[in-house]
């Protein structure tokens, strides 16, 4: 039997100057850099740690300059120790680490580089937004599950990523600003599905109790919910349960069997959280045991 080996890929990493670095305006989908002092005193010390990615380019005057394509973050960082005429680990910045993509790459592929090369502070939920945005308006692909691929993600993330980007500017604002969480976001709308009115009303909610609070940051469980909770996680569980409760209660009637859980009872439990698995199970017992009674 042949045995097979290993095969790794030769990336090489080149030593450039960030003063011949450009970044191109609006490539980069990042809207929230963070704290971009902080990353400076941290590479001071330790040094950059990760290359950043650059693609060259050919000036009028013939010099070679680079776009930058993944790293803002790191550069911002880098140029702020220039300006303050700071070293490296006790070294002068004359050259950073990066790695240079070929030049024949397209703006598609440049995307999915940004994409591939998210690394340190990840992208939010609205940077995403952004660039499945730009792969479909700037680079022309409709097809959502060809962003999806090209992004290594899901259909029903890039579907909800562009339903971010439709929502009222303050409430993007607030996914922007890293404010809101996407995944508390999601919950809210598909608590309360097409209508939006509430949503926005429980994100208000939201916003005020932080303000009370005296945080930037909202809460979903300010609102009561269990961030834990499935009942936000999928609207057609969420049906299917009701349904299927629905049933246990009609059945329990037409045989003249008396339910102690009642709709609205299971509409509160609902509310508060519970999880549909958790009401189910109790309607399952009570039919274990209304079985074992009669038999």
């Amino acid at each position: 039997m042949k045995q097979e080996t290993n095969k790794t890929k030769r990336t090489d990493i080149f030593s450039i100057d960030p003063r011949n670095i450009i970044v191109p305006q609006g490539f980069n989908s990042r809207v929230n850099f963070g704290n971009i002092e902080e990353l400076a005193e941290q590479i001071k010390t330790a040094g950059m740690l990760n290359p950043i990615t650059v693609q060259a380019v050919k000036m009028e005057d013939g010099t070679e300059k680079y776009n930058l394509v993944d790293g803002e973050r790191r550069y911002r960082a880098i140029m702020l120790l220039i300006d303050k005429g700071e070293k490296i680990k006790g070294k002068e910045i004359d050259y950073i680490s990066a790695i240079k993509v070929p030049a024949t790459l397209s703006k598609t592929e440049l995307y999915v580089q940004q994409a591939m090369r998210n690394e340190g502070k990840n992208f939010n939920e609205y940077e995403w937004a952004i660039l499945a945005s730009k792969l479909r308006d700037e680079c022309g692909i409709t097809n959502m599950s060809e962003i999806a691929r090209m992004l290594g993600k899901n259909n029903g993330q890039v579907v909800y990523w562009f339903q971010i980007l439709e929502l009222p500017e303050k409430y993007q604002a607030l996914v922007r600003d890293g404010k809101l969480c996407g995944p508390d976001l999601r919950r809210v709308l598909q608590a309360h599905g097409r209508d939006t009115d509430k949503a926005w009303e429980d994100i208000e909610k939201m916003q005020a109790a932080a303000e009370e609070k005296g945080e930037e940051n909202l809460s979903l469980k300010d609102l009561g919910y269990d961030s834990k909770t499935k009942i936000f996680k999928d609207s057609k569980t969420i049906l299917k349960g009701v349904k299927t409760l629905f049933d246990y209660v009609n059945h329990y009637s037409q045989e003249g069997v008396e339910v102690e859980m009642d709709l609205l009872d299971m509409f509160e439990r609902l509310k508060k959280g519970e999880l549909i698995d958790e009401i189910l199970k109790g309607a399952v017992d009570a039919e274990s045991k209304e079985a074992r009674e009669t038999a």
